[in-house]
């Protein structure tokens, strides 16, 4: 899968697919030309609407230097596997789909792989339900009616999305992204066939617990809870699996030193896909409000007022964060 394409179609290749699976893994009955081997193209399906302008330009906004790529149509990301690199590049195809190409060694890695995708294009969800619901707010009505196919982006990876929480605490989105581009940088393993932008995988939880992260440029504090995080991933290798529901998940991450509410819920959001964790305290969301409604708001004050949302708050936020 050659990935260093032009400006516009660069991290997507426009071949037709060697062979394609659907989302459950197994083979579709449809043959094309040989593409390169260990390449396979699959088919994921989704329930329309679905937004996916609003999709890529989260990621897009959110693209790590070294491991993703966002094009006008397409993102693509690095990966590392059961021991093994590999790389995928996603697309909106026709019929309700979207199409992953996929670059790994191990077919058994496939299911995986799939159940990752789903998850950061949040695949499973009925957009319709979620849209009535939230459609009985005054404030919200408008922003679904706008965007009724808005979907909450989720995580590829735990501890990459832990350590995204962890550098965007108290700074913009850019600033964040330029801190996790050093981090991989400085300490990602490199790609035994790098393509184009795409040439690291993002670190190990080993690697970020043995190593003085300040030196990248933030507070020691922040290193300090870094390294927490990853020495909590090394202790617990389930703790960023779905488990015992959002209040769980969120008690179990504030253990970590340095990890409080708005982090914890951010992981929950948008890694554990806790359709109704919400970050209160996060300024996007306050600022959002104050906007719509003509009033401020402070995170307990925006927390009540969220109750009305339940149990689809996470994308409520969504709604939110994209109005602006």
């Amino acid at each position: 899968m050659d990935l260093d394409h032009n400006a516009s179609s660069r991290g997507c290749p426009r071949r037709q697919p060697s062979r394609l699976a659907n989302a459950a893994g197994s083979a579709v009955a449809q043959e094309a030309p040989a593409g390169p081997p260990g390449e396979i193209d699959i088919l994921l399906p989704y329930r329309p609407p679905y937004d996916w302008a609003s999709m890529l330009e989260f990621l897009r906004r959110r693209a790590i230097t070294g491991i993703e790529t966002v094009s006008a149509d397409c993102y693509a990301r690095t990966m590392q596997l059961d021991g093994e690199q590999g790389m995928v590049a996603v697309r909106a195809a026709d019929g309700n789909v979207l199409r992953a190409t996929v670059r790994f060694s191990k077919p058994s890695v496939l299911p995986v792989i799939v159940a990752r995708l789903s998850r950061v294009f949040d695949l499973a969800v009925d957009p319709s339900v979620i849209a009535a619901h939230l459609a009985k707010d005054r404030v919200l009505a408008p922003l679904v009616k706008a965007r009724p196919g808005l979907r909450v982006p989720g995580a590829w990876d735990g501890f990459e999305l832990s350590m995204r929480a962890v550098l965007g605490q108290q700074i913009t989105v850019a600033a964040a992204v330029r801190l996790a581009g050093r981090m991989v940088a400085a300490h990602g393993e490199p790609l035994a066939r790098p393509d184009g932008d795409l040439t690291h995988v993002f670190p190990r939880p080993e690697t970020i617990a043995a190593t003085d992260l300040a030196s990248l440029g933030m507070p020691r504090s922040r290193a300090a809870t870094l390294s927490a995080v990853a020495e909590a991933a090394i202790a617990d290798t389930h703790l960023f699996d779905t488990t015992g529901g959002l209040d769980e998940a969120v008690k179990r991450l504030r253990k970590i030193r340095g990890v409080g509410e708005w982090t914890a819920q951010y992981i929950a959001l948008r890694q554990l896909h806790e359709p109704d964790a919400f970050p209160s305290a996060d300024i996007g969301l306050m600022r959002a409000m104050a906007r719509l409604e003509g009033r401020d708001y402070s995170s307990s004050e925006l927390l009540a007022r969220a109750d009305a949302w339940r149990p689809w708050r996470a994308y409520a936020a969504q709604h939110l964060w994209t109005s602006g």
